[in-house]
This record gives C-alpha cells, structure tokens and sequence, in this order.
C-alpha cells in the first residue's frame, strides 16, 4: 500500500512552500522591475521637461536682459543729450548779471568778473559732473530692480 511517512508529509509541504515562496519572489521581482521600468521612463520624461523648461527660460531671462539693456542705453544717451543741452545753455551767458551801463569799469565791481565767472562755470561743471554720475547709478539700479521684478514674476 501507500504508506506515507509522517516525515516525508512534512518534507512535501515545506518543498511545496518553498516553491511558492521561491515563485512569489521571482513574481514580485518582476513586477518590482516593471514599476522601476515605469518610474525610471517618467523621470526620464520630467527631466527632459525641466530641462526643457530651463533652456526656455534662460531664453526669455536673456532676452529681458537684452531689452533691460536697451532701455538702459537709451536711458542713459537720453539722460547725457539732457545733461548737455542744460549745460551748453548756461554755457551760452555768463553766470553773473550784466554790469550797469554806466559803470565805469564793468569789469570789476567787487570782485574780479573773470575770475568769478571762470570759478562758478568750475563750480557749475563739477556739480553737473556728479548729477549726472548719481542719475546714471539711478538709472543703472532701475533698470536691476525692473529685470529682476520681470524675472522673479515669470512662474
């Protein structure tokens, strides 16, 4: 007859779980190896989007810097012709009154005439000089503080 051992049962059972076990592990790698599959080609994917994204955004930063510097020169050769202009105008007249017509010597009244005239023109220069070196740094952190606003806004 067919006598089983109880040993060989137990022997039978084991085997039998070890192959399940053996087949369920083998099934879970598989499927581990295709949800790897599937993460790695979305990752793929993001990356070539934010990469993609980069390139377009390093295109509309440098072209806002290109236009940012555009109306910076404007701005600036604007501001130099004013500046000229303004200056070439008190140029034209002296910065003291006319002498009286009956003076005797228009020339000098208390002061040397020349003299003041040549100092205030100095005067005049040096102090135009740094106006206008303080509306050029103006112009220069307006049109920093506009691109960058332009910049940070972009999502």
């Amino acid at each position: 007859m067919f006598g089983f051992n109880p040993l060989q049962i137990i022997q039978g059972i084991v085997i039998a779980a070890i192959i399940a076990a053996v087949g369920g592990y083998v099934w879970h790698c598989e499927s581990v190896k295709t949800e790897y599959a599937v993460f790695k080609s979305n990752v793929e994917l993001l990356g070539k989007k934010a990469e993609a994204d980069r390139i377009k955004r390093e295109a509309e930063d440098k072209r806002a810097k290109e236009n940012a510097d555009a109306e910076h020169a404007k701005t600036v050769a604007d501001l130099g012709a004013v500046t000229k202009r303004l200056r070439d105008a008190r140029a034209s007249r002296g910065f003291l009154p006319s002498p009286a017509p009956a003076a005797k010597r228009p020339d000098i009244l208390t002061f040397n005439r020349g003299e003041l005239d040549a100092a205030l023109r100095r005067l005049d220069d040096g102090v135009s000089g740094l106006v206008a070196e303080g509306d050029s740094a103006r112009i220069d952190l307006d049109t920093a503080k506009n691109w960058a606003k332009e910049v940070s806004s972009r999502p």
